[in-house]
């Protein structure tokens, strides 16, 4: 949620005091934010008054909320994540247990100002000529345990985590690292082809990362994402990242497949957005979306 965030910014809201929350608008179109941000802002201020009204907190007015801002160098990409700070810790762990907040006007996810879970996806694999899960596990695993490759990551971590840089460190590291690699995830993006021939897509995931430092992880899913992926007799896989979900943004699953327009009740976004072409994608088929460089997500 942080990545594509003018620096400056971003350290203005590390100060920022009390209780905050990141706050992550669904279906959001990206487009010049002097023309969405205002609405988005008014419309996340007026959930969180309701939030709060609804549980009795008392509610600073007014509610303060920051707007992301891209790097100056940078002209395409911009986070999609607004700050909402100073505000009750009641308020925030109110919203905060709840995580996916919807009416008719806005759809939002909130996380804590902190890193206390790093994403679960590293990159998505394609190129192998096999359904199979368990081929797909077996190359990605026999590719990063290589000697040289367990090298390579450990120096990763241990320029960018100072946790790991003394050498009485150095058991508890090669012990991360082994059980990083005994228990990746492989999941298979149920994706269609023109006359439904299933797309060959992987997404390669953890839930035991070796570091829990942004910067190292971030570093780690670039070197990792740029290696060739050899299968005995299946090809060879290599990495793309998908587009994020046009409703949720999760870089998981294309926008046809997001699950939550079903979940009952569900008051959010449900269609694909208008400017975006059915054609978009791998093929023509469902869902749509596309891939892209996986540098450019982290």
């Amino acid at each position: 949620m942080l990545e594509h965030l003018d620096q400056t910014l971003l350290a203005c809201w590390f100060q920022t005091p009390n209780a905050k929350l990141l706050v992550r608008p669904f279906d959001w179109k990206g487009k010049d934010p002097s023309i969405t941000h205002p609405p988005l802002g008014e419309n996340i201020r007026a959930m969180i008054t309701d939030v709060a009204s609804a549980t009795n907190i008392n509610l600073p007015s007014p509610l303060k909320i920051s707007p992301p801002r891209p790097p100056s160098s940078q002209q395409m990409a911009m986070s999609n994540a607004f700050l909402v700070y100073d505000i009750p810790e009641q308020l925030a762990q109110t919203i905060l247990a709840q995580r996916v907040w919807s009416t008719a006007k806005i759809t939002f996810e909130a996380k804590a100002f902190a890193v206390t879970q790093l994403p679960p996806l590293l990159f998505t694999l394609i190129g192998f000529t096999i359904l199979e899960v368990s081929t797909v596990h077996e190359t990605v695993q026999r590719t990063w345990a290589t000697q040289e490759r367990c090298e390579n990551i450990a120096n990763i971590i241990c320029t960018a985590d100072p946790s790991f840089t003394s050498t009485i460190e150095h058991d508890r590291l090669r012990n991360a690292i082994q059980t990083f690699i005994t228990t990746i995830q492989v999941e298979h993006v149920d994706i269609k082809l023109p006359g439904g021939v299933p797309a060959l897509c992987f997404n390669i995931m953890t839930n035991n990362p070796p570091s829990m430092d942004p910067r190292a992880w971030t570093n780690l899913c670039i070197s990792l994402s740029t290696l060739k992926y050899h299968s005995n007799m299946d090809s060879t896989g290599k990495s793309q990242c998908m587009a994020p979900c046009a409703i949720c943004h999760s870089h998981t699953h294309l926008t046809g497949l997001c699950p939550f327009p079903a979940i009952p009740g569900w008051n959010g976004p449900t269609t694909r957005p208008k400017n975006l072409s059915p054609n978009r994608g791998i093929g023509h088929g469902r869902p749509c979306g596309t891939l892209y460089n996986p540098a450019d997500h982290y």
